[in-house]
């Protein structure tokens, strides 16, 4: 998710971070839902929280935990970009909105109701889709495919992210001046 808004609304330059791992154990299933081998010692987050800047100054806040959903039937994912003129709601059952096969997005200007925006998908959806845009986009040149640099970047960003200790804060700071953060 973390890749999605910063290719979608720009660069984190500052930010704290908070990961937790609260579940410390997880069942293998199957596909059926079958716990084929109970309670798996884990030692990753399932709680993440970030709070930054974006390079044009917008203030990010980012919450995802693993766990069941309170509701089965709302999305899994709730994204809000809220902007001086409007905003923007974007959901999702599944967490990689690249692969899910249901993303909706509305946007609501000013005071106005919000509106659905239909998403040109050409009746692609899902996983081996995105897998398809993105070959065809490497084939075509298409600059808005992310390059080996911009994984060197993100993977950089996640380092990060993840430099305390599980349950600490990590506070990084970029080049902004300290009166700017």
């Amino acid at each position: 998710m973390i890749d999605t808004v910063q290719r979608t609304l720009g660069n984190i330059t500052a930010f704290q971070s908070l990961l937790a791992n609260r579940r410390k154990t997880i069942d293998i299933v199957s596909a059926s839902g079958e716990a084929i081998e109970p309670s798996v010692p884990k030692d990753t987050a399932d709680h993440i929280s970030v709070h930054g800047l974006l390079a044009s100054g917008a203030v990010l806040s980012l919450a995802i935990r693993g766990g069941k959903q309170f509701d089965p039937n709302a999305p899994t994912i709730k994204w809000n970009i809220y902007g001086s003129k409007g905003e923007i709601e974007v959901t999702s059952p599944n967490m990689f909105l690249q692969m899910s096969v249901d993303v909706k997005v509305r946007v609501k200007v000013g005071d106005g109701e919000p509106e659905v925006v239909e998403i040109q998908d050409e009746g692609k959806k899902g996983p081996a889709a995105n897998v398809e845009r993105v070959y065809e986009a490497f084939y075509n040149r298409d600059q808005r495919v992310a390059t080996f640099g911009d994984a060197v970047e993100n993977h950089r960003f996640l380092e990060r992210l993840y430099d305390g200790r599980l349950g600490e804060p990590v506070v990084f700071a970029s080049s902004l001046g300290e009166e700017d953060v």
